[in-house]
């Protein structure tokens, strides 16, 4: 694993206290994922509800069949549907070619009808995995798909937050949410807590794509439970994070920023705000300010959990007046204003929840200025953008789901499933990208009319199971990619 941190300015005055941001960049590199892999448990819990009737539907049986494919016999899968009850369709098993033609007819008998009991859905995917004796190395991801919003049982936002928090245990949770209708600051409030991806699909043709790119990053998890330690020396301190991480804590100027899990080929950019100490003297070269240490958990060749270790120290020169940098490194300060970016749409979206639209557009207005000054047209066009869908009740409610992609792209663009193309032009506008090569292979194949998926790799080493890697030159970046643009 590569950790680079990075401070915004290399050379600073020995004889001040200085305030600065530290950029510290994680890259997993490329694995075998096609023949290494951690075997998955994926419980979908499917609205059935009276508004999927049509494409809707008629989508989520397809993309469910393609998920089926996709698995091997040491994956697990369990089905649960919501409408006004909730049911376990399909207790979790093994993917055996057996077990894949029951789920599938299973997901082929799904019919809409009714109320839409999310939480009850939620509740029986959640008891399902807590249920299951899994072994440490699977990944275990609940994907919630709805069209609306709850109407029975828990329906408010903290209840179904709260819900998933108290009650996922080792699963992660993903949410989708399908078309304009859907309570999109819900869902994201959701798979926020779960620690999975969101999802918004705008038409049908997007929910293949999305399902292709939850399957593709969860079969290309590189490492889990990633904690990254933060450790300031001679007087310097951590002041805050900026980016939308877990914080364990920052005592006496420390802090542990928690991820949950890093894909094959994903870098994790992480923003924080320090403050270095005045020193007693310049220096003739840089020297360690900041410590940086990150710890995870990667598959061995073995099939076993192994804990890895990377440092890397955050190195500056202090200099004597006059001889100090004046203008931020423009590469690393990119970075920083797209975590400020998402900070100030952070701070809009509490304004506009309240009413004050006006207010949340301010947000917006104060840091355009310093975005400009900073040579940074790219980020302050982005802000600009994001602004126009806080003007008024009307555009605000329209642009939920576009709102809660860029929410999510902003801070980690892998951890939004589905966003409208718009969106992901402006993420690549700030040189975000969306995929990875797995994730991309996958999307392809979910589109794809028919899939054709070998079995399990013969001659893997012991513990791990693969599919057929997808063909690269055949890769299309979702940015460019084609779809039709029907809205529900």
């Amino acid at each position: 694993m590569l950790l680079k941190p990075q401070f915004t300015f290399e050379k600073v005055r020995f004889d001040q206290a200085t305030d600065l941001h530290l950029v510290v960049s994680v890259t997993a590199p490329k694995s075998d994922w096609q023949t290494h892999r951690p075997p998955l448990c994926i419980i979908p819990a499917v609205d059935r509800s009276g508004s999927m009737r049509g494409d809707k539907m008629a989508y989520t049986k397809r993309s469910l069949n393609k998920l089926i494919d996709h698995l091997t016999a040491e994956d697990t899968l369990g089905l649960v549907s919501f409408a006004t009850d909730s049911t376990v369709d399909f207790p979790a098993e093994k993917m055996t070619p057996d077990a894949k033609a029951r789920a599938k007819k299973i997901v082929d008998g799904y019919r809409d009808n009714g109320n839409t009991f999310l939480s009850g859905g939620l509740m029986k995917a959640l008891e399902m995995v807590g249920s299951l004796d899994l072994g440490d190395t699977t990944i275990t991801r609940i994907i919630l798909f709805t069209d609306g919003q709850p109407n029975i049982g828990v329906t408010q936002l903290d209840g179904l937050a709260g819900l998933v928090g108290t009650n996922r245990g080792r699963a992660s949770v993903s949410a989708f949410g399908y078309g304009s209708d859907a309570n999109q600051e819900l869902l994201n409030a959701m798979a926020t807590k779960g620690e999975g991806n969101y999802a918004f699909i705008q038409d049908p043709d997007s929910a293949l794509a999305a399902f292709g790119k939850e399957l593709g990053g969860l079969l290309s998890t590189y490492a889990q439970d990633l904690i990254l330690e933060l450790t300031p020396h001679e007087g310097n301190q951590i002041l805050k994070v900026v980016s939308d991480f877990d914080v364990e804590e920052i005592i006496t100027g420390e802090a542990r920023i928690k991820i949950p899990h890093i894909l094959s080929e994903e870098t994790i950019d992480i923003v924080i705000e320090a403050k270095l100490a005045a020193q007693k003297h310049p220096g003739p070269r840089q020297v360690n300010a900041i410590s940086t240490k990150l710890s995870c958990q990667v598959l061995g060749v073995d099939g076993k959990m192994k804990l890895e270790t990377s440092e890397g120290p955050a190195k500056i020169q202090f200099v004597k007046s006059g001889e100090e940098q004046t203008t931020p490194t423009k590469g690393v300060d990119e970075l920083v204003a797209r975590a400020q970016l998402l900070q100030i749409q952070n701070q809009a979206e509490a304004a506009a929840q309240r009413g004050d639209y006006a207010a949340a557009g301010l947000c917006f207005d104060r840091m355009d200025a310093s975005f400009s000054e900073r040579g940074l047209g790219g980020v302050a066009a982005a802000s600009r953008s994001l602004r126009s869908k806080y003007t008024d009740q009307n555009v605000y409610a329209k642009s939920g789901g576009s709102r809660m992609g860029l929410n999510r792209g902003l801070n980690r663009a892998r951890a939004a499933s589905a966003m409208g193309n718009e969106d992901l032009e402006m993420l690549c506008s700030l040189g975000i990208s969306n995929t990875t090569s797995a994730q991309d292979g996958m999307m392809r194949s979910f589109q794809e009319p028919s899939i054709d998926v070998k079995p399990a790799v013969i001659n893997n080493p012991p513990g791990t199971i693969g599919l057929e890697p997808p063909k690269e030159e055949s890769v299309v970046r979702s940015p460019l990619s084609k779809r039709r643009t029907t809205q529900w």
